[in-house]
């Protein structure tokens, strides 16, 4: 089949929809799928186009103003990719990316189905921060991108169920399939709890404060020192220039505290580092999936998950996460409670870990994406 990825895209970040759609792609390519990827805005670098052609996968860039003049193409460019390409199907990487205007309705004029993979862009929760700009939006620009696809991938259940609660309308196709997680195959694994009264607690990923709940790790960590528990934090990521200051302004008023902050790591390095912890936590505020929870997971980490996070309500119940509350102080105290148990501990690494491998194992991922490719094109 021949696949085509459209959006905003590069190899090595901390981006999580980024290193989802790699993943996917290459496990695309390995079992034959002729795959290419168009990066939206920008062209693509040399090194870049190198390392995909390494995986078997075309990556082009598509230079493009996002907002100035977004209802048209007026290079030509994006159409004459898909006269050459000929693709079997489109599939629309994230939101909120004006120029899928004028993408969406090329693909339409030439009959080329396309599906669109949201990323929790459009979470309920997601939508309250600037919500009347992002509403703004929905209903001029990207409402209309939907009512032209085929086909709606969703990561989560919850994020269908709340889609189709809030904005979206029913579409004749949708699925939901997990995000494809690959696990590098010499990485460490977790080899346990080094000390119980001074836990290594991590987190990797991008420091926006409110929505990845760092202010909220920062107070359980507070509360964890108060109760006995003298627990580290790690972290491993990058305020970027959006959350820089905040950061900085939020660190301060906690430097009494074993709070480090590494900067970012990728590759075999991340792995082991990510091994190293005694927990991973994932404190969001609203979160579709998280990649770099789920490599953890992949690893054997136990990982403490909040409840406002979609995958909580499917590891929980299954023993492959610990789940706290939004609360700081009662989340510290159930992490008390969680270090006198360790059987349980030890359930929860072996029981993620199970579920990472075999849920979001790429090759999984990509079948299953194959046959909701088909479901769209057979109509």
């Amino acid at each position: 089949m021949k696949v085509c990825h459209v959006g905003p895209f590069k190899i090595g970040t901390s981006n999580g929809s980024y290193n989802a759609l790699w993943s996917l792609a290459c496990a695309q390519a390995e079992k034959g799928d002729e795959v290419t990827i168009i990066r939206v805005g920008k062209p693509v670098e040399i090194e870049q186009s190198k390392l995909a052609e390494q995986k078997g996968i075309k990556l082009l860039g598509f230079p493009c103003s996002q907002w100035s003049g977004f209802w048209k193409d007026d290079s030509g460019l994006f159409l004459q990719y898909m006269l050459d390409l000929k693709p079997d199907i489109v599939h629309l990487q994230y939101v909120r990316v004006p120029k899928y205007y004028s993408i969406a309705n090329i693909l339409d004029s030439i009959n080329i189905p396309f599906v669109i993979s949201l990323h929790g862009g459009v979470n309920s929760t997601e939508m309250t921060r600037k919500k009347y700009r992002k509403l703004i939006y929905w209903y001029s620009i990207e409402k209309k991108v939907h009512g032209l696809a085929s086909g709606i991938h969703f990561i989560t259940k919850t994020e269908m169920l709340d889609y189709y609660n809030t904005i979206g309308n029913k579409k004749l196709h949708d699925k939901v399939i997990p995000n494809a997680v690959e696990i590098i195959p010499n990485a460490t694994c977790w080899h346990g709890i080094s000390n119980y009264t001074s836990p290594k607690i991590s987190y990797f990923g991008r420091y926006d404060i409110w929505h990845k709940g760092i202010d909220l790790i920062f107070k359980m960590i507070r509360h964890l020192h108060d109760k006995g528990v003298y627990a580290e934090l790690h972290l491993y990521g990058l305020p970027g220039d959006k959350y820089a200051n905040s950061f900085r302004d939020l660190k301060s008023d906690y430097e009494d505290l074993p709070i480090y902050d590494h900067g970012f790591v990728e590759g075999l390095n991340k792995f082991n580092k990510m091994a190293d912890s005694d927990f991973y936590i994932q404190y969001s505020r609203f979160e579709l999936f998280g990649m770099s929870l789920v490599e953890a997971m992949g690893l054997g980490v136990p990982v403490i998950i909040s409840d406002h996070c979609d995958l909580a309500a499917l590891l929980e119940p299954s023993n492959c996460a610990v789940q706290i509350p939004m609360e700081p102080n009662a989340a510290a105290e159930t992490i008390v409670n969680l270090l006198s148990n360790r059987d349980y501990i030890s359930d929860i690494s072996k029981n993620g870990k199970n579920w990472a491998l075999t849920q979001c194992a790429p090759q999984r991922v990509a079948e299953k994406m194959a046959n909701f490719y088909q479901q769209v094109l057979n109509g």
